[in-house]
């Protein structure tokens, strides 16, 4: 789990975060965002364009991510767009 004190900041390393959620088949990264911004952290997918989240802490933002990518590519395919094969490597 990541450090929620003083090292609030800690982001974990890859096998931290794959086994925080190691059914998900696509990339994804997780950084801090500056206070203006709202704090907390942001979750992106880079294969799935604009399917992103946030969270206070970078376990909120995993959950809010995996909700996100569970409506992303319904939707995206309700729409006609072709959706990208899976390709899982580290997480970044």
């Amino acid at each position: 789990m990541a450090d929620q004190g003083a090292g609030r900041n800690r982001l974990p390393v890859a096998g931290e975060l794959a086994s925080m959620i190691p059914d998900v088949p696509y990339r994804f990264t997780i950084r801090p965002l500056p206070e203006d911004e709202g704090g907390g952290y942001l979750i992106e997918f880079p294969d799935l364009p604009g399917c992103m989240s946030n969270g206070a802490t970078i376990e909120e933002a995993i959950a809010n991510g995996l909700d996100a990518m569970r409506g992303w590519t319904p939707a995206m395919r309700a729409e006609g767009h072709p959706i990208s094969a899976p390709i899982r490597s580290e997480a970044a």
